[in-house]
């Protein structure tokens, strides 16, 4: 049995890849900032852009902001059936960090920098604990091959913050890369291995439970498919134009996000 058999296949694979580029574009923002060589206003600004170019992606199925808003639709984390409240909070740490690098204030971009890691922080958090959760719904289910395709996604999300969780804590890192390092044995009950490592770092960012939510959080009722199809008839709209091409209701529709991506921070 193929370890993806039964698995909707794929249509976005560079998820990961934008999760990795993102951190160290911060990095580079605040190093330019920072730095008389290059002036605030030729580098800090131009990197701002292009981290929220990383964060809003090409499509809503395939970006930061789609994964954010479907961990938040998983886990209770929505504002409205169109946005995330991670996806707010980067969009308004974004354009206050812009501001600050336009003025030259290192100080008040560094505060929104650390907001911005502290949201990228909590939907790498969400994605440690629904990939821990379905390995224990797999392992429940005798089902090993599943197992091990969970355990290998969850570690591929989970490397994108290993740094930051072993920069606050080393011990709460190697236990959970251990839970989803591919090939090693699932714990009887990886969902609490992984829970009560992560939530040693909580305080390190500045991260509540409240923040993180619970996987399979219930969802609106009126942010269900039905319900926005139903909107969209009554409304006069395109039923087409409320649905997202993944299938997972990556965003209500694509111009939500093409609206934040147009003139979001400049």
């Amino acid at each position: 049995m193929s370890h993806t058999q039964g698995r909707k296949p794929r249509t976005c694979f560079t998820t990961y890849h934008y999760l990795t580029k993102f951190y160290p574009h911060h990095v580079m923002c605040q190093t330019q900032l920072s730095d008389m060589v290059y002036c605030c206003h030729a580098g800090a600004p131009h990197n701002v852009d292009e981290t929220w170019a990383i964060w809003v992606g090409e499509r809503p199925d395939c970006s930061l902001w789609g994964l954010a808003y479907r961990r938040g639709k998983e886990f209770g984390t929505l504002v409205d059936c169109d946005n995330s409240k991670v996806n707010i909070g980067m969009l308004n740490a974004h354009k206050a960090m812009y501001e600050a690098a336009e003025a030259g204030d290192l100080a008040a971009f560094n505060a929104q920098r650390t907001e911005a890691i502290r949201l990228f922080m909590i939907v790498g958090i969400q994605n440690a604990l629904k990939y821990a959760q379905l390995m224990d719904a797999a392992r429940a289910r005798n089902e090993p091959e599943v197992v091990e395709a969970e355990q290998t996604e969850g570690y591929a999300y989970f490397r994108t913050i290993e740094p930051l969780v072993a920069a606050a804590d080393p011990t709460a890192a190697a236990t959970i890369r251990k839970v989803f390092y591919p090939g090693n044995p699932a714990p009887a009950n990886a969902l609490t291995t992984v829970r009560t490592a992560v939530q040693k770092i909580y305080p390190e960012y500045d991260i509540t439970s409240a923040d993180i939510g619970s996987f399979g959080a219930s969802v609106p009722a009126d942010c269900l498919p039905a319900a926005i199809k139903a909107n969209a008839v009554t409304n006069g709209a395109s039923g087409s134009s409320s649905t997202s091409s993944s299938g997972d209701g990556a965003a209500k529709g694509s111009a939500t996000v093409t609206t934040a991506r147009r003139g979001a921070i400049a």
